[in-house]
Parts: structure tokens; sequence; C-alpha cells
């Protein structure tokens, strides 16, 4: 992925749909994005913890 102001195309091979916070992660180079066979992956630093796990909840949960 190559940013539009360092010549990268602004085309739909080279976008990846990111929220506020990691977009300006990627900008700041806490977070890489790099695309394998045409997928976007995140690449966070060593040091970072992991997100949690996403939490699922039944219709019978309550939250």
């Amino acid at each position: 992925m190559t940013h539009w102001a360092d010549g990268g195309p602004t085309s739909l091979h080279n976008l990846a749909l990111l929220c506020k916070r990691d977009h300006i992660n990627v900008h700041q180079g806490r977070l890489t994005i790099t695309f394998t066979n045409g997928h976007p992956t995140i690449t966070r630093p060593t040091w970072s913890d992991p997100d949690p796990p996403p939490q699922r909840h039944g219709l019978g949960d309550t939250a």
C-alpha cells in the first residue's frame, strides 16, 4: 500500500477501510498495512498487546 501523497494510486487495489484510530496509527507508524493475495493485512508492533478476542452474545445473553 502506497499513500497517495507518496505517489500511490487512488484505486481500489491500493485502499483499505480503517477506523479513525487505526488510520492515525498507520500514519504514526504504529501499524503497518501490507497486501497478501489482494487482501490487506495489518501488522501490529511486537511490543503491543494483542486485542482481546471478540465477544459474542447470543439472543438470550445480557451484556
